[in-house]
């Protein structure tokens, strides 16, 4: 047979010790109170077993399923309760047969548990792997990279006149980074390349981590309860059935409540039952119910968490509602010294925390099946800002370093022009004649060495008629050719260096020769 004391049979030369021996009451409920072929273990236990140590001992009365241990104890049929009990609100008044612990040895509330439910695939699915801070914080981002890269391309000094992205070009640009797709369109100017180059690191980013979430949700997508409260599951009465046990504590707190209230509606069940465990089995089983409706249990929160916590496809909601603590019950003719003690001892257990981690062994295992479960379904869930923070990071490095590499390419141009200038003003006389070989020869115009310098001319400035407008083919220059250019001065915002080609001069051969 079991070991009544729990595991611990204290034996002196054949005879039990000489500590008082308690009769507890108590039926097999999981996860308080449960039996193995050689002991008695659960929360209940390991608590009693705490509180016994040298001051007690004791011994299991086992009373029938769900039966009412109050009345029993009443009667004298045993000394404590091992289920944690509530204590009634007119205890103190008209209850001399039983006394309550000070201290309360856990805490529960009403809950109601459906079987999870898979959320249907919608044209809005695609955006559920973001939450909506992280879409509004993408597309605060597109309209300011946009921004960015049209202002950085246009002000920057390196070929400025001629920029590479139109305000529609650099939107489309943004846009394909977004996707991750294939552009034609390349960058020039050295400021705008290292602000892409971040941006389609960043990109990859986000799609890695758009593309990974998704996924995961499209294989386990993240079943739930369509709603969290009692008050939730009232307002969805037409989809369920609500469940409750027969004479059960839970059923009464409801019938308790004020009149009119959603707690006193859900005391009227749809469907009664004798006990927890057949209104567990109705929801694991998924057991239509008339009209095709699903059965929610409504009951003790502290026997739904444990089945929540057991099986990942249950979910509890309304974890905080009508919120009660459960007391030691004990009978009031036990030792007052005992019954201090014991309330000194479970006063001390709170304090150190020792409440609380025996619940934790007990409530805390979550048993799903690996191989059933490749990720648990409560853990997926839309990805919020504080997890992408990191990308828009990134993204606001890009913007900044573009525009530290702009400023420095101000800082280069304007150098690189003073030194033109200084460098070439000393060597060149205005309007007087020089020899010039034709180095490029373009649509546009032809360029041209002149005392060690390349310099451009354009077409209107090669023929004596600029308004012929003919190119370097018409005038039939070609690579390597001398030509006569007539220095004009520079110009005086850029300050290049301004040729003509000599009208005078008409004789044109070639290097070398």
């Amino acid at each position: 047979g079991k070991n009544n004391s729990g595991g611990i049979a204290l034996i002196r030369g054949g005879l039990r010790s000489k500590l008082p021996i308690l009769r507890v009451l108590t039926f097999m409920r999981q996860p308080f109170t449960m039996a193995s072929p050689t002991e008695y273990y659960g929360f209940s236990i390991s608590v009693l077993n705490h509180l016994s140590a040298g001051l007690f001992e004791w011994d299991v009365v086992p009373v029938a399923e769900n039966g009412d241990l109050l009345p029993l104890l009443r009667q004298g049929a045993g000394d404590l309760i091992a289920n944690p009990m509530q204590m009634p609100l007119d205890n103190i008044k008209n209850d001399s047969n039983v006394s309550y612990s000070s201290w309360p040895l856990m805490y529960t509330s009403v809950s109601a548990m459906g079987y999870a439910e898979s959320p249907k695939l919608s044209f809005l699915s695609p955006l559920f792997p973001f939450s909506w801070n992280v879409w509004l914080a993408v597309v605060v981002a597109f309209v300011i990279l946009s921004a960015t890269l049209y202002s950085i391309d246009k002000i920057s000094p390196n070929d400025y006149r001629r920029p590479k992205f139109s305000i529609s070009e650099s939107v489309f640009f943004v846009y394909s980074s977004f996707m991750m797709s294939k552009l034609s369109a390349k960058a020039i100017k050295p400021s705008s390349r290292i602000f892409i180059l971040i941006l389609w690191f960043a990109s990859l980013m986000y799609c890695t981590t758009y593309g990974t979430n998704a996924f995961f949700l499209l294989i386990r997508s993240n079943r739930a309860l369509p709603f969290t409260s009692l008050d939730g599951l009232y307002n969805q009465s037409g989809r369920y059935y609500r469940v409750l046990v027969e004479n059960s504590t839970s059923s009464g707190i409801l019938a308790a409540q004020p009149e009119g209230s959603v707690y006193r509606k859900l005391a009227t069940a749809d469907l009664w039952v004798e006990s927890e465990e057949a209104a567990l089995a109705l929801i694991k089983n998924q057991t239509a119910l008339p009209d095709g409706r699903q059965p929610v249990y409504v009951g003790d929160g502290a026997a739904i968490s444990y089945a929540v916590a057991k099986s990942c496809d249950l979910m509890m909601a309304g974890s905080n509602e009508l919120y009660r603590p459960l007391f030691l019950a004990m009978r009031a003719g036990l030792d007052p010294q005992l019954r201090r003690t014991i309330n000194d001892r479970i006063q001390s257990m709170s304090d150190r925390g020792l409440l609380d981690q025996y619940k934790d062994t007990y409530w805390s295992e979550i048993k799903c099946s690996s191989n059933d479960y490749l990720i648990n379904a409560k853990e997926l869930n839309s990805i919020h800002i504080e997890q992408v923070s990191g990308i828009f990071i990134v993204l606001a490095c890009a913007l900044g370093l573009s525009f530290i590499v702009l400023l420095l390419e101000h800082a280069f141009y304007q150098l690189q022009l003073y030194w033109h200038r200084m460098k070439v003003n000393s060597r060149l006389e205005f309007m007087k004649p020089y020899q010039a070989e034709v180095t490029n020869v373009t649509p546009s115009g032809i360029r041209v060495r002149v005392q060690g310098w390349v310099e451009f001319l354009p077409n209107q400035m090669l023929s004596p008629d600029p308004t012929k407008k003919m190119t370097a083919a018409d005038l039939e220059i070609r690579i390597g050719d001398s030509v006569e250019v007539v220095y004009l001065g520079n110009d005086p915002k850029t300050g290049e260096r301004l040729f003509r080609r000599n009208a005078e001069s008409v004789e044109v051969g070639k290097i070398g020769i």
